[in-house]
């Protein structure tokens, strides 16, 4: 028990509620009526409960899955019970399974099954800890629980669809087809692990054979229990499945269009200054993006002592160069020469950006710190800042949903058009509510475009948020850590162009020239390049090996927090902070009222 450390509990708990938090607020922002729906009926605990529930599965279960590998691999021949260890891996597990269930418990008190499941959980727990029965047992169990995903999923869009007075067709059958297999495969992957632990409590060392016929008593017992619950639940939800037809009348279009809606209200914080200063999200959603890429940087690329520093040194001068040439990309493809003339300081400082400009930027200032001797290994570098690009877009996405930028063609634009099924085909991958901007002035789109305003909009920014995420955490980060950082940041870099691509029919936004393909799409395609190149010289090469990632026990010693706090705070200030009105850094001279009443008066 001691192995656990109580200051990281302290700390995962103190996460877990600014997290959760950090999700009302985005919800919240992004989907009101769903989120003051699920607060009337007192579903909210509940729906954030799981979806941090979801979340922590999702980072959880592969270090179960290898704390369950690492203990099979330490049995030694004979009926000996192996020593009781925990490694990094099962302390992960183990220390994330406790804050999910402690957590949860006051959060799904609104239904009992949760709170028996949670409480019985807690008791296994316990005995697995205080009794130190072997480690193998319960790693097997924990290594299970990712099956809980799709449930949790399954849940989250049952209450969705439940606040929605037309729920989309596509919507209801997709979730049919999800609690099918949320069934399966509940059904195959807990009890492939029930019957593997049953076979090592029964055959194995790394049971109990050598303990007391009274643990070996109580852990049966827990085991029954488990295997009765799981199987109640298979049950409960194969009668669903039978018992629910897709009887709902069908929306006579994919989303309600409400024009009379609210009054407009601003999402932005303005504060009493002289001039004013507007804080937006989007900043912060930028920042934290930073802050990923930087600590998946430095984290691949580990280092101690004086080659920490430098390499912060390195991706300091790598971001104020990415920085500024997205800014000078903006200039030339969004400004232009003619908006440059007319007001050149309003127009050289002001918040607009081009992601392959920095790109661009970010490939310039390596080779600069590469060059000042930041750098010791440019190739390992530049591998970990690609494998960290989709991370950084997930939160950037984010933060352009926010602010209205990026954003996605109206979705009337689509409906009955068959030039369209690509839009349509991706948005039912990831179906997201239609995104809705109601002020005049606070979001990029109604600016660039009032008539949009509260036009329901293809949601391409979260679209392509998910997409970006996946990319990350199912090919970047494995690769990275099993194969070659080197290839994964090759391989990641053609995938993030192939996503840019997808996405490209589906947004709305001035992206440079029009026609079959934009500036972006081309930019992309040269990206794509690039690539294929990379992974063909790397493959050629034979340059594939692997690197020990930096430890999460030096990560306050190593730089990477104070880094990565540092990003925050860069794209706060960069992305985030907007001078008299939204858009501007510099505001126009100011009107005296005398000359504003005449004005008016015309």
């Amino acid at each position: 028990m001691g192995q656990l450390d109580a200051n990281t509990l302290i700390l995962l708990f103190t996460g877990y509620y600014f997290v959760e938090r950090g999700l009302r607020l985005l919800l919240k922002s992004c989907n009101g009526v769903f989120y003051h729906s699920l607060w009337a009926s007192r579903k909210d605990m509940v729906f954030f409960g799981i979806s941090m529930g979801l979340l922590i599965s999702l980072a959880s279960t592969p270090s179960c899955v290898r704390g369950a590998w690492s203990a099979w691999n330490a049995l030694s021949p004979g009926i000996e019970e192996p020593r009781w260890f925990l490694d990094d891996d099962a302390k992960i597990c183990v220390t994330a399974r406790a804050v999910l269930w402690v957590s949860e418990l006051n959060r799904l008190d609104l239904y009992p099954l949760y709170v028996i499941h949670h409480a019985g959980s807690l008791v296994s727990l316990l005995s697995f800890l205080y009794f130190q029965w072997p480690v193998l047992l319960f790693t097997c169990i924990f290594g299970t629980l990712g099956s809980e995903v799709p449930g949790d999923l399954l849940w989250m869009l049952s209450s969705y669809i439940d606040s929605l007075e037309y729920p989309p067709r596509g919507l209801v059958e997709f979730k049919r087809r999800l609690n099918m297999f949320n069934v399966v495969q509940y059904a195959l992957i807990r009890g492939c692990g029930i019957i593997t632990v049953a076979w090592i409590l029964a055959c194995s060392p790394a049971g109990l054979r050598t303990r007391s016929v009274l643990m070996q008593v109580h852990a049966y017992t827990l085991l029954s229990l488990y295997a009765a619950f799981c199987i109640a639940y298979v049950v409960r939800q194969y009668c669903s499945i039978r018992a629910r037809s897709l009887s709902r009348p069908a929306s006579p279009s994919h989303i309600p269009m409400e024009l009379d809606g609210p009054s407009s209200r601003s999402a932005h914080m303005r504060l009493p200054t002289r001039p004013a200063i507007i804080i937006v999200p989007y900043g912060a959603w930028m920042g934290v993006g930073f802050a990923a890429l930087v600590f998946t940087s430095l984290t691949i690329t580990p280092a101690s002592g004086e080659e920490s520093i430098l390499l912060s040194h390195a991706l300091c001068i790598t971001m104020s160069s990415a920085i500024l040439f997205a800014r000078l990309f903006s200039l030339v493809m969004e400004d232009g020469m003619a908006r440059l003339i007319a007001q050149p300081l309003r127009t050289i400082f002001r918040p607009g950006f081009w992601l392959h400009g920095g790109l661009f930027g970010a490939t310039v200032g390596g080779l600069i710190a590469w060059i000042a001797g930041y750098v010791p290994d440019f190739p390992l570098f530049a591998a970990s800042l690609a494998v960290g690009l989709p991370l950084y877009e997930t939160f950037s996405r984010i933060g352009c949903h926010t602010y209205g930028c990026c954003y996605g063609c109206p979705v009337e634009s689509i409906q009955g058009v068959p030039s369209a099924s690509r839009s349509r085909l991706l948005w039912r991958m990831f179906p997201y509510a239609a995104a809705t901007y109601d002020h005049p002035t606070d979001y990029a789109v109604t600016r660039a475009e009032p008539k949009l305003m509260r036009q329901p909009l293809i949601p391409i920014q979260l679209i392509s948020a998910t997409m970006f995420f996946l990319l990350f955490a199912c090919i970047s980060l494995p690769m990275a850590a099993y194969k070659s950082p080197e290839l994964a940041g090759a391989v990641t870099l053609g995938c993030h162009a192939a996503i840019r691509l997808a996405t490209e029919t589906c947004r709305a936004d001035y992206r440079g020239s029009s026609g079959w393909i934009s500036t972006t799409g081309r930019m992309a395609i040269v990206q794509a390049s690039i690539a294929i190149a990379a992974i063909l010289y790397i493959l050629s090469a034979d340059a594939l090996h692997t690197v020990a990632f930096a430890d999460w026990s030096d990560v306050l010693d190593d730089g990477r927090l104070y880094a990565s706090a540092t990003a925050v705070a860069v794209g706060t200030v960069v992305y985030g902070i907007h001078v008299e009105e939204i858009g501007t850094w510099i505001p126009e001279g100011e009107i005296v009222p005398e000359k504003a009443t005449k004005l008016d008066a015309k």
